[in-house]
């Protein structure tokens, strides 16, 4: 940091003529932001979701048009719907497309995905057939999670509701990592074809806790 300020501070002056720019003791101030103590959360969503479920599993986790769904309960169905997709072949590193309309049920099979150790890629179906196809083309995508005739060979939300609803072990998902894939996003495609970005685990522990700390993210926050 002393030698970026040092290096600004001897800039010629022309260099920078008609350009607003922060003085040294700003620059430090704001080097200062992401100086600090590493995060205490880490693990991946669904370590960190069930971590929450353990402490109060009666809290309400998710609230959709009047109705409240607890983190227990959102625990067991996510959980269902992870074991149908790993009986699907879904596992680590594994991208499942989800098409679902926002609401209750969305949430459940995001959590259902990032359980399985898969990563989600959310599916806008009022996108062109062809950019659907060539997303999940590129993204690899073998099984989705969809509404009834959305997309094909795709899993009901509701197909895994006879199967057990505890939490999932290890010898059935596999190791999580926080270094393993948690989602795909693909890019507008403005300046030529869209491309998929990958998003890993690494990193949420903090933004929550940045969260908490800076926009006073709580307990019933929405």
């Amino acid at each position: 940091m002393e030698n970026l300020v040092e290096a600004l501070e001897s800039a010629p002056d022309t260099s920078l003529a008609g350009v607003g720019v922060l003085d040294a003791a700003d620059l430090e101030r704001l080097a200062s932001w992401g100086a600090g103590p590493a995060g205490s959360l880490a693990g991946t969503v669904a370590e960190l979701f069930e971590a929450q479920v353990d402490r109060d599993p009666a809290a309400v986790a998710v609230v959709s048009e009047g109705v409240e769904v607890s983190f227990g309960e959102l625990e067991t169905r996510a959980n269902r719907v992870a074991r149908a997709l790993l009986s699907r072949g879904v596992g680590p590193e594994s991208v499942v497309a989800v098409a679902l309309e926002r609401g209750v049920d969305l949430v459940v099979a995001l959590l259902g995905v990032l359980k399985a150790g898969a990563a989600y890629l959310p599916v806008d179906v009022s996108y062109p057939q062809a950019r659907i196809e060539s997303m999940l083309a590129q993204a690899g995508v073998r099984v989705a999670v969809a509404s009834p005739g959305l997309l094909p060979d795709a899993v009901d939300i509701d197909a895994g509701a006879h199967l057990p609803g505890g939490r999932l072990a290890v010898e059935e998902r596999g190791v999580l990592r926080v270094d393993q894939a948690a989602y795909v996003m693909f890019t507008s495609g403005s300046t030529g074809t869209p491309k998929g970005v990958v998003v890993s685990h690494a990193g949420i522990g903090a933004l929550v806790e940045g969260q908490q700390r800076w926009l006073g993210i709580g307990q019933g926050s929405r």
